[in-house]
């Protein structure tokens, strides 16, 4: 009887160090967990929560929480979406460009250096851009032929407290709204729909009457706020569109995903982000190599110019 006593009392004692063992690696992941993701500090009417680049398989830090998140906010970080990522590519589809047709539009993009590069390809269009060093290229792979031309210098953050929705929208004396937009950081020109999409904030958003943050879901392994509401009659005519959803990216203010349909319910406006990495580690340095190399490939010698601006010349191989 006191063997099974004993054997009972040991079998308790190494189920409870078990235990034990199991809660502190437990706790010291917890903490680590809590350690990486940093502190966070208000910037303007936004929180930015500091961290480290992560794949974008994982759910990023968010701006903002979307228990309190204001409709403001949510329509200053994609007017600023800028100021929140500093290297980006991927890839996305959208019927809104040519005649309601699907166009798919690759990118990449590094602010702090400067470089980009774009690919717009559909039946209709096949086209690339390269931008180094100040330096804008664009090729027309259809016609064989080439432009260049300069873009701004290099990014440099906003001053948040004149670049809210408010501030960046005012009526002239002739009761006509003026809309201002920030210069194109990320170079691209057409990705900007996504990347930085001024233009959908504007025309969507800046009557907070008209649509509700509806719920927060996931897409492609990013945390999104969903918008979902009516058009401004002004604005839905020109596209055909009486009501829209939005998927915001909560790290970013990126524009992942829209879909614009007419009073009939037909889909008539899209974006659909197939891919997309966000300041993973040597994102930045990957773009400037990639821009640097294919923007003097082979292919392009051939190509003849069509239209230069700017100076002093650019050269290019075959030119």
């Amino acid at each position: 009887m006191k063997k099974e006593t004993i054997f009972t009392l040991s079998a308790i004692l190494s189920v409870a160090l078990l235990v034990l063992i199991v809660f502190s690696v437990l706790f010291a992941g917890a903490a680590d967990t809590y350690a990486d993701r940093g502190s966070s500090a208000p910037t303007g009417n936004m929180k930015i929560i500091s961290f480290s680049p992560s794949s974008s398989s994982s759910p990023a830090p968010k701006i903002w929480a979307i228990s309190t998140l204001e409709k403001e906010t949510v329509a200053n970080a994609m007017l600023n979406s800028v100021d929140y990522y500093q290297s980006a590519e991927g890839e996305f589809t959208t019927t809104s460009l040519h005649d309601h047709q699907e166009t798919t539009v690759t990118y990449k993009t590094d602010l702090t250096g400067g470089s980009s590069y774009q690919h717009i390809s559909d039946s209709e269009t096949d086209a690339e851009q390269f931008v180094k060093d100040g330096a804008l290229t664009k090729y027309d792979n259809r016609t064989k032929s080439y432009s260049q031309s300069y873009v701004p210098q290099p990014y440099e953050p906003a001053n948040k407290t004149d670049q809210n929705l408010e501030a960046r929208i005012t009526v002239g004396s002739d009761g006509i709204k003026n809309y201002y937009y920030r210069n194109d950081a990320t170079h691209t020109g057409i990705a900007t729909m996504s990347l930085f999409p001024q233009e959908m904030t504007f025309g969507l958003l800046s009557d907070t009457d008209l649509w509700e943050i509806t719920r927060e879901t996931g897409y492609l392994g990013r945390s999104c706020a969903v918008l979902s509401g009516k058009t401004a009659p002004s604005y839905g005519s020109k596209l055909n569109m009486e009501r829209f959803t939005l998927y915001v990216d909560e790290a970013t203010g990126i524009l992942l995903k829209f879909e614009g349909f007419s009073k009939k319910g037909l889909l008539t406006q899209s974006i659909a982000t197939k891919n997309i990495s966000i300041d993973t580690d040597g994102l930045a340095d990957r773009i400037d190599r990639f821009v640097s190399s294919q923007v003097s490939r082979d292919k392009y010698g051939s190509y003849t110019e069509i239209r230069r601006t700017g100076s002093p010349k650019l050269t290019i191989q075959g030119s």
